[in-house]
C-alpha cells in the first residue's frame, strides 16, 4: 500500500484544553479516535471497499497521529493510502486544507476555513467525473474501432476483450501520470 504522509509541527496557546479540542476537530470530519496514550492521540478512517474511489478523499483510508511535546507544542502526522487514487493532485490539495486548517482550528479559537475546503472538494468531484466521462468516451471509442475493424476486414475482436484493456490501459496511464507528478511535488517539498 502507498501513502501521503504530511508532518507538521506547530505551538498553541491553550494547551490544557487542547486534548479536546484535537479530538472535536477530527470528530467534525467522522474520524474515529483510535487509541489515546498520555502524550499521543490517534485517529482513523477504515479503509471500505473502492474507498479510494470516493471523490470526497477526506473517506478514504487515513491514520493521523498527534503527539503533544512539552507544554505548547504539538507535532501531526498525517497518512493517506493513495493505492488506486483517480485524480491523485487535486485529493493531495484537500488533504493540504484539511491539514492547514487542523492547524488553525487549533491555533486559533477554532477559527479556520471550511469554505476552502468545500471548494476543493467540489472540484475534484467535477475533475473525477470528468474522469470518468472520458473513460466511457474512451469505452465507446473502442467499442466502434472494433465494429469498423469487424465490419471491413472481417477480422472479428470480441467485446469482452478489447472494450475493457482499453479502459484499464488509459486509468492505469492517467493513475500512474497523477502519481508520478505527485512525487516530483512531494520532492519539490522537501527541497523547500
Amino acid at each position: 500500500m502507498e501513502y501521503f504522509e504530511r508532518e507538521i509541527e506547530f505551538e498553541v496557546n491553550d494547551f490544557e484544553n487542547v486534548r479536546e479540542a484535537i479530538s472535536s476537530y477530527f470528530e467534525l470530519y467522522n474520524f474515529k479516535k483510535n487509541r489515546e496514550e498520555e502524550d499521543c492521540l490517534m485517529f482513523k478512517k477504515n479503509e471500505k471497499f473502492l474507498s479510494s474511489w470516493s471523490f470526497k478523499p477526506l473517506k478514504w483510508y487515513s491514520f493521523i497521529t498527534v503527539k503533544l511535546i512539552g507544554t505548547k507544542k504539538i507535532r501531526a502526522a498525517f497518512f493517506l493510502s493513495t493505492t488506486h487514487l483517480i485524480n491523485v493532485l487535486k485529493e493531495i490539495e484537500i488533504w493540504n486544507i484539511f491539514i492547514v486548517n487542523f492547524k488553525n482550528y487549533l491555533t486559533n479559537n477554532n477559527n479556520y476555513s471550511e469554505n476552502e475546503l468545500n471548494k476543493a472538494i467540489k472540484k475534484s468531484k467535477l475533475i473525477g467525473g470528468f474522469f470518468f466521462a472520458t473513460i466511457l468516451f474512451v469505452g465507446l471509442l473502442a467499442g466502434l474501432l472494433k465494429n469498423f475493424i469487424t465490419h471491413f476486414s472481417g477480422y472479428s475482436i470480441p467485446n469482452h476483450f478489447i472494450v475493457p484493456l482499453l479502459i484499464v490501459i488509459y486509468s492505469a496511464y492517467k493513475n500512474n501520470r497523477a502519481k508520478a507528478i505527485l512525487k516530483q511535488q512531494q520532492e519539490k517539498d522537501l527541497i523547500k
